[in-house]
């Protein structure tokens, strides 16, 4: 899957992809990060990089209707056990 592919889906059909065996969470989280890192110095939007964590995650067993799919955590009242808010 190239970037551009990526780019022309919303997470309900990345996770399709995922279901379907037609993508696989790694490959999404690789173009997550390529797109993150092509963006951000414009956005500042991510401050604090998650990649042992999403690493770990998506090399585990995932279930739930967008298993697969990457995401941002917003730290407006949700929050991840031993990161900063």
């Amino acid at each position: 899957m190239t970037l551009d592919e990526y780019l022309a889906h919303d997470a309900t059909g990345l996770a399709e992809l995922v279901a379907s065996g037609e993508a696989t969470p790694r490959e999404l989280l690789d173009l997550a990060r390529q797109r993150a890192d092509q963006v951000n110095g414009k956005l500042n939007a991510i401050v604090t990089r998650m990649d042992a964590q999403a690493d770990a995650i998506a090399g585990g067993e995932l279930s739930g209707p967008f298993a697969g799919v990457p995401f941002l955590i917003k730290d407006l009242g949700q929050d991840f056990a031993g990161l900063p808010t």
